[in-house]
C-alpha cells in the first residue's frame, strides 16, 4: 500500500514532475514570489502536470498591486530574508488577476477562498493586513468528446 502522504525537501524551483507524479494535493504557501516568474510558471506547470484529474493545488499568494497591504508585506519579507543572508533576493510578485490568469493558462481551474485583503486595501479590525489570498487550484474539467449541436 502506498503512503498516505510524501513529503520531500529539496528546491522547488528545479522540481521536476517526476516528484509529483499522481499527487492528489499540492501546497505552496508564501514561496512563489522568491521564485523568478519563469521559475514560477514552471513549478506551477509540474504541479498540474503530476496530478491526477481530480488533484488539488492549495496555495497562497501575495496580491502585488502596491497596496499599503502589500508593500507591507514586501517588507517584511525583505527584512527577513536579509537577517536569514539573502540581503539582495528580489521579489516577484504578481496581482491576484495575473495569478489566476497564469494559473488558468497552465489549465488549472481557479477559486478564491480566503481573502485577507480589505476592498480598499487599508487595515481592517485593527490588525496589520497583507495582502495575502488562498487559492485552490485543481485541473480544469475539459471535455474529451465534442457532443456536438444540440438538438
Amino acid at each position: 500500500m502506498p503512503p498516505f502522504a510524501r513529503s520531500f525537501r529539496g528546491d522547488v524551483a528545479t522540481l521536476g514532475t517526476t516528484l509529483l507524479d499522481r499527487c492528489d494535493v499540492a501546497t505552496l504557501f508564501d514561496v512563489l514570489h522568491y521564485l523568478p516568474p519563469d521559475a514560477q510558471e514552471r513549478l506551477l506547470a509540474a504541479v498540474h502536470a503530476g496530478q491526477p484529474p481530480w488533484g488539488v493545488l492549495l496555495l497562497r499568494i501575495g496580491d502585488g498591486t502596491g497596496t499599503t497591504a502589500s508593500r507591507r508585506a514586501d517588507a517584511i519579507d525583505l527584512v527577513v530574508c536579509a537577517l536569514r543572508g539573502h540581503p539582495r533576493l528580489r521579489l516577484h510578485r504578481r496581482s491576484l488577476a495575473q495569478w489566476i490568469a497564469l494559473l488558468e493558462g497552465i489549465g488549472f481551474a481557479v477559486e478564491v477562498l480566503d481573502d485577507e485583503r480589505s476592498d480598499d486595501g487599508s487595515d481592517v479590525a485593527d490588525r496589520p493586513r497583507f495582502a495575502n489570498v488562498l487559492l485552490r487550484a485543481s485541473r480544469a474539467a475539459r471535455p474529451t468528446v465534442d457532443p456536438g449541436p444540440v438538438r
